[in-house]
């Protein structure tokens, strides 16, 4: 996602309102319900519920400093924001984007020496997963999305390359992320194709009014007429809805909930209502 400042300078034009629609944490998500990792799934299953309420940066936290996590819980975020939270964030970024254990990329992140060996001992199916991605980009050079049913019974994921090294092996860090990250983008041209379709029956109704202004990540962005009222997001919170519902729904194609936050953006993206 843009850093929040940046979003500053985006937003609806007079008598216009802006709407985004994201997928939550679609790039875990994949892995632990393919990898069928327990732990991850229980977590995304159960956002509301103590003591990690969802968040996979949490859950990494008390893995890694369990006294710290017992003692204050999910204020770990807010108290240690700028210290050990940051880089437990930057440590799973680091692992989500490819680091591997030999490298200490990973380790260096999370400012904790064998980090990365303590957590994928944790959440081995996922490591597993990582080698058979591995095993496969060498054998046949590509690894290939999550198939869609969608496409058919039989329909197969759409192949990915991978670059091999000067030496002819494959790079270690890439065809998981490849895998990942060529599912999320096709769970997202999808949802793009979607959700215009249904764009182009709310404009044959009411020419002009309803566009897809923007795509970054796993995000989509939508310009709408403004509502009115003292709560103008009421108006058109019913087609949001909808696309809520179209985006969620690609995911039963692929086999992995995916579910879908929307916010509500009055005056600029950076500042949005959850709705």
């Amino acid at each position: 996602a843009l850093p929040i400042y940046l979003r500053y300078i985006f937003g609806p034009a007079p008598g216009r309102e802006w709407w985004s629609c994201d997928a939550k944490n679609i790039e875990l998500r994949l892995p632990a319900y393919e990898a069928k990792e327990k732990m991850l799934v229980d977590l995304f299953e159960r956002p509301d519920d103590p003591p990690y309420y969802g968040s996979n940066h949490l859950l990494t936290f008390d893995i890694l400093h369990p006294e710290l996590f017992k003692k204050h819980g999910a204020e770990v975020k807010k108290l240690f924001e700028s210290t050990w939270y940051k880089w437990i964030k930057n440590g799973n970024f680091a692992v989500q984007y490819g680091a591997q254990e030999s490298s200490g990329t990973a380790d260096a992140a999370y400012h904790v020496k064998g980090a990365q060996a303590i957590i994928q001992k944790r959440l081995g199916k996922i490591s597993d997963l990582n080698q058979k991605m591995i095993e496969h980009a060498e054998t046949h050079g590509y690894v290939e999305t999550m198939p869609d049913r969608s496409m058919g019974e039989n329909a197969r994921g759409y192949p990915l390359a991978c670059p091999r090294t000067q030496w002819g092996g494959i790079k270690p860090t890439q065809p998981l992320s490849y895998h990942v990250q060529g599912t999320a983008m096709w769970w997202m041209v999808r949802a793009m194709i979607k959700c215009q379709d249904y764009l182009d029956e709310l404009n044959s109704e009411h020419p002009g009014g309803f566009y897809m202004v923007m795509q970054v990540h796993d995000e989509l962005v939508f310009d709408f007429p403004k509502g009115k009222g003292k709560k103008p997001w009421l108006m058109n919170r019913g087609k949001i809805r909808k696309i809520q519902h179209l985006m969620r729904s690609i995911g039963d194609d692929i086999g992995v909930p995916t579910p879908v936050s929307c916010e509500y953006h009055e005056t600029t993206w950076s500042e949005g209502r959850s709705v």
